[in-house]
């Protein structure tokens, strides 16, 4: 029988430490934002259960030293707590020193004789967990957010050791084979960009791409969009997630054709996403984004020449507003940025990219399978409702 209680007491127990990052005067400052620094880690760097530690943004020596909280490291368990709430992500042996964003959470246990940290982090991910942070998230009118008090108020099943581990090695497969596909597909969208990478950054964007600039009105919304960070590609560890008019506070794009999008705000670093397809349910998008549409070439194409560096430091130049959340860039501006001509790549490198693309979203699909299978496989057998063996043979079936 697992035993369900409290975040707050597993703590007072000394069996569990939940931590978020520095917020205030102990926050890094924009300068000491350094290329090769210590990973800070936001939610945008959790994707399919992993943590991507060479695309996350490293801080100098200087922040480090003034961080007082927040410091991870090997086998915790992330959790975005903040915006976007609920993503969770496993840091595996071996990974680098790094420090948590304020809108990141550390899960640590601190005795694995009681509290396995994979099985936390499986646990994390579960239904029950997620369904409290659902409720939690929805309690303000401001942006979802969960709290620190908050999440020591979840209540987390912690069966015996031996079920926890056996637990977690039957699903740890399907967690092991989310993460090979997630190598995967990085492995394969760096080659692709690699194609594009020495093209001239020549031609203005709105002659190679339309942007769809129609809002939806909340009000006259049926209950067949889903949400567009939970498509393959965004974060491809969870289901798509079904959006109902009442959860809409504002305007947003409907995606029903293949698009590549770019976002608006803070454009540091490279922010493109390819929505290939959203069968037959469209998906939202917020106003962060711009939607674009290219002509003339592939979706996989447009975001191969739009995820090079170029483009995104000719957006940093762009830049309008205060610092931080405040500094966006117009549509307007996006459709004036220099980038480079898809003629220029050629028939063959054109139909290359296409083809890497298309593996990375057929690996990001299947994880979203595995995702479910997974998820569902938990609560049968925490309940006792299916047995380790025959969840191992599901598993093997899959991976």
């Amino acid at each position: 029988m697992a035993d369900t209680r409290s975040v707050a007491a597993l703590e007072a127990a000394g069996v569990l430490r939940v931590e978020d990052g520095n917020h205030g005067e102990y926050r890094p400052r924009p300068h000491e934002f350094v290329a090769g620094g210590t990973p800070y880690i936001r939610a945008a760097d959790m994707t399919s259960g992993t943590v991507d530690f060479t695309g996350a943004e490293g801080i100098n020596d200087e922040a480090l030293l003034r961080i007082r909280k927040g410091i991870g490291r090997e086998q915790d368990s992330l959790l975005s707590h903040k915006g976007t709430v609920g993503k969770v992500a496993y840091v595996p042996p071996g990974s680098p020193p790094f420090v948590c964003s304020p809108q990141t959470t550390f899960w640590r246990s601190l005795d694995h004789q009681k509290l396995d940290p994979v099985y936390l982090n499986i646990a994390l991910r579960s239904r029950v967990i997620q369904a409290q942070l659902d409720v939690m998230k929805s309690s303000t009118d401001m942006a979802p957010y969960v709290s620190l008090t908050q999440q020591r108020s979840l209540m987390l099943n912690v069966p015996p050791i031996g079920e926890q581990r056996a637990i977690a090695e039957v699903l740890g497969a399907l967690d092991d084979k989310i993460a090979a596909n997630t190598r995967t597909s990085r492995a394969l969208d760096a080659l692709a960009l690699s194609l594009a990478a020495d093209v001239p950054q020549d031609t203005m964007l709105r002659d190679i791409a339309t942007v769809a600039r129609s809002m939806v009105d909340p009000a006259s919304l049926s209950n067949d969009v889903v949400d567009l960070y939970s498509l393959p590609g965004f974060d491809a560890g969870k289901l798509p997630e079904a959006v109902t008019p009442e959860s809409i506070k504002s305007g947003k794009f409907k995606i029903s054709s293949p698009a590549v999008l770019v976002s608006k705000l803070n454009p540091r670093i490279p922010r493109v996403w390819e929505v290939p397809t959203c069968g037959a349910t469209p998906a939202l998008g917020s106003t962060e984004f711009v939607v674009l549409h290219p002509m003339g070439t592939s979706t996989a194409v447009l975001w191969a020449l739009l995820a090079q560096p170029p483009f995104s430091a000719s957006l940093e130049a762009r830049v309008a507003g205060t610092s931080g959340s405040h500094q966006r860039v117009k549509p307007d501006e996006v459709l004036s940025t220099m980038t480079g001509n898809p003629a220029a790549l050629g028939d063959g490198r054109r139909a290359e990219i296409d083809a890497l693309r298309a593996r990375t979203h057929a690996a990001l699909s299947e994880n979203v399978k595995l995702s479910a299978t997974r998820d569902a496989l938990l609560p049968a057998l925490m309940s006792g409702a299916l047995r380790v063996k025959d969840a191992e043979r599901l598993a093997e079936d899959l991976t």
